[in-house]
C-alpha cells in the first residue's frame, strides 16, 4: 500500500508554482519536489501536483500497488472523483490524471484539511522559494 500526499505553492494568480509529494510506502517516506514551467493559479498547481505523484509511481513501477493519494485541494479531488472539472484550461491535465488512474490496480483519492498535509505543504512551499531566489538571480 502507498500513500501520497501532495500539495501546490503558488506566488500570484496567475504565478511561480511549485509541487510538494511525500509517498509512503512499509513505513518509508521518499519526499518529492517540482517546479511547474508555466505561471499558474492553485487549482491548476494542485492537479498538476497529483499529475506528477503518478506518473513519478509509473516510472518508478508501482502503478500496481494499492495507491491512496490525499490532496487538501476539494477541486482537485472532486474533479478526480466526477472525472469533469468545468473550465478547459484544467481538462487537459485532468485527462492526463484519469489516463494515469486507469493503469492502477487500486487508487483511492481523499481530500484532507490542510492540518493533515504539512508535509507536502512544506517541501511545496520550500520549492517555491527555491523557484523565486533562481528567478531573482537570473
Amino acid at each position: 500500500m502507498i500513500r501520497v500526499y501532495t500539495d501546490a505553492a503558488v506566488a500570484g494568480n496567475p504565478g511561480l508554482a511549485a509541487v510538494g509529494v511525500c509517498i509512503v510506502t512499509q513505513g518509508q517516506q521518499e519526499q518529492l519536489t517540482a517546479e511547474i514551467d508555466v505561471l499558474c493559479d492553485n487549482h491548476f498547481a494542485e492537479l498538476w501536483a497529483i499529475r506528477f505523484s503518478l506518473q513519478y509511481l509509473k516510472k518508478e513501477h508501482k502503478i500496481n500497488d494499492m495507491i491512496f493519494l490525499y490532496s487538501d485541494s476539494k477541486l482537485a479531488v472532486d474533479a478526480i472523483r466526477k472525472k469533469y472539472v468545468k473550465r478547459n484550461e484544467y481538462r487537459i491535465i485532468l485527462q492526463d490524471i484519469l489516463e494515469l488512474i486507469e493503469e492502477c490496480s487500486f487508487f483511492e483519492c481523499e481530500w484532507v484539511p490542510d492540518g493533515n498535509n504539512k508535509g507536502s505543504d512544506h517541501l511545496a512551499r520550500q520549492a517555491l522559494q527555491q523557484l523565486k531566489r533562481k528567478g531573482l538571480s537570473s
